[in-house]
C-alpha cells in the first residue's frame, strides 16, 4: 500500500509530527539510541581473516535502491521512494534551517563510526555569503564531533533545469551518499532524491524557524 486510503493521516505525520533534522529532542534522542545500537552491534565481531568490524553510516546508492524495493513506511514515506541518504535527515523534512540541521546532525556520537559517516547539506548558492558562512558551518560541525559534511551548493531550479535539458548541464556535480557524481548521469530515481532535499540558506543564525534551535545550542552537547 502507498497510504492512498490514509492521506489525512499521512499529511498529519509529515506536517505535524517531529522529524529528525530540526533539533527536536524526541527525534534526536531516537538517533542517539539507534546509532548507539549500531555501534555496539559491531563490538567483538571480526572477519575470517581477523579484521575487526567497524561501523559506518553512509549509503552510497543503497538508500535509493532499497527504497525502490520497500513499501510505504510509518514516517509518511511513500512506497518505492528513497530512504534518507546515509546519516542525513529525510529529504524535505529538515525545515527549521541550517542551525537546526547541524545541531541534529551532531547530536549523536560519531567517533565509533570509522567506516565512514556521510551527512548531506544542500545550500542555496548566494555567492560570497555562502562561501563565508560555510566556514562557520563546517567549524561548528567539527567542534560538535561531526566527522564529515557533504555540501552541494545548487538551487533546486538548476536541478530541475538539468533534468529537463541534460546536455546543457553535463558538468553539474552533486553529493550523493558518500561520493560525488554528475547529476545528469544519475538514474531518474536518484535525481528525484536529490531534488527532494531541502535547500538551506548558508546561515548559522536564527534562520527559518531555528530561533528555538539556537536557544538550545548552548546547552546541547554531543553524548
Amino acid at each position: 500500500a502507498d497510504l492512498e486510503e490514509h492521506q489525512a493521516l499521512r499529511e498529519r505525520i509529515v506536517n505535524k509530527l517531529p522529524h529528525f533534522g530540526n533539533n527536536e529532542p524526541e527525534t534526536d534522542g531516537l538517533m542517539q539510541t539507534v546509532s548507539g545500537m549500531a555501534a555496539r552491534s559491531c563490538e567483538g565481531l571480526s572477519s575470517l581473516h581477523g579484521d575487526k568490524a567497524v561501523p559506518g553510516m553512509y549509503s552510497y546508492l543503497e538508500h535509493v535502491r532499497k527504497g525502490e524495493q520497500t513499501p510505504a513506511t510509518p514516517d509518511g514515506r511513500r512506497a518505492h521512494t528513497a530512504f534518507s541518504a546515509a546519516a542525513s535527515p529525510v529529504q524535505g523534512r529538515d525545515i527549521s534551517g541550517t542551525t537546526a540541521a547541524i545541531l541534529s546532525s551532531t547530536c549523536w556520537n560519531q567517533l565509533p563510526f570509522m567506516g565512514g559517516v556521510a551527512i548531506n547539506l544542500t545550500l542555496q548558492p548566494e555567492g560570497a555569503q555562502t562561501r563565508e558562512n560555510l566556514k562557520a558551518i563546517i567549524k561548528t560541525l567539527i567542534a560538535r564531533g561531526g566527522l564529515q559534511l557533504q555540501v552541494s551548493c545548487v538551487a533546486k531550479e538548476t536541478l530541475l533545469a538539468a533534468r529537463d535539458d541534460p546536455s546543457s548541464y553535463r558538468n553539474l556535480l552533486v553529493r550523493i551518499g558518500g561520493y560525488s557524481d554528475y547529476f545528469t548521469s544519475l538514474s531518474p530515481a536518484v535525481q528525484d532524491e536529490i531534488v527532494a532535499r531541502t535547500a538551506q540558506r548558508a546561515n548559522l543564525a536564527c534562520d527559518g524557524d531555528s530561533a528555538q534551535a539556537s536557544s538550545r545550542a548552548a546547552s546541547r552537547t554531543t553524548p
